[in-house]
């Protein structure tokens, strides 16, 4: 017994998440910065597509604040604790993966009707959407100090899932490039891309419940 009560509270953090942030390292600030570039790329993106919005603004306003170089005043973000921080960004991706799982049955079916300009246009976004919870969790894992080599789901580690990626990536590049099959290229999202997706909700679900008070 006394040795299944040890595994229940070894955790897997490095951070003390019950404390108070009041200051947050460089490489976190590094995480925090590398959102913001990406969440930036994706307004432009989003901007030439559909015109202007006020989300530049709010972006704006988050960036002035996560990204100043003076250590967090204690209280300036409510109390905030490690735990706090974390799970909402925790749960931001969580809610990203989901909609993405759906959104990827959706682009899957219409490259299935529409040419190959159509299918590499529908890619492009989904792509980049897909790396969103990416960068969210690299700020995670620099938050709450956990080793995402010896995070693991069903032998799956997170420093591999990430690697994942990036062969899935390539694949479909390929086979935009040699535009030979749309169905090849619908198949591939269903089963690799689809496959990843589903694997990242457990990852994050790991997460999730490690992280729980």
């Amino acid at each position: 017994m006394s040795t299944v009560a040890k595994k229940r509270v070894k955790s897997i953090f490095r951070a003390d998440l019950n404390a108070e942030i009041t200051s947050l390292p460089v490489r976190t600030l590094k995480s925090v910065a590398d959102i913001l570039i990406h969440l930036e790329n994706q307004a432009i993106r989003k901007c030439r597509e559909n015109g202007p919005s006020s989300d530049n603004d709010n972006l704006a306003k988050v960036q002035e604040v996560l990204t100043a170089s003076q250590p967090i005043e204690p209280g300036s973000f409510g109390g905030y604790r490690y735990r706090e921080l974390g799970r909402q960004a925790l749960a931001t991706a969580e809610a990203q993966i989901s909609a993405l799982q759906g959104r990827t049955c959706e682009v899957q079916a219409l490259m299935l009707i529409n040419g190959w300009r159509v299918a590499e246009r529908l890619w492009l976004p989904l792509q980049a959407d897909c790396k969103t919870p990416l960068f969210i969790v690299n700020f995670l894992e620099d938050l709450w100090g956990f080793d995402s080599g010896q995070l693991v789901v069903n032998g799956w580690t997170l420093a591999r899932h990430r690697r994942q990626f990036v062969l899935i990536q390539a694949d479909i590049g390929i086979l935009l490039a040699r535009q030979q099959s749309l169905m090849e290229l619908s198949n591939t999202l269903e089963r690799d891309l689809g496959c990843w997706l589903c694997q990242f909700a457990k990852i994050l679900e790991k997460l999730d419940e490690d992280s729980a008070p």
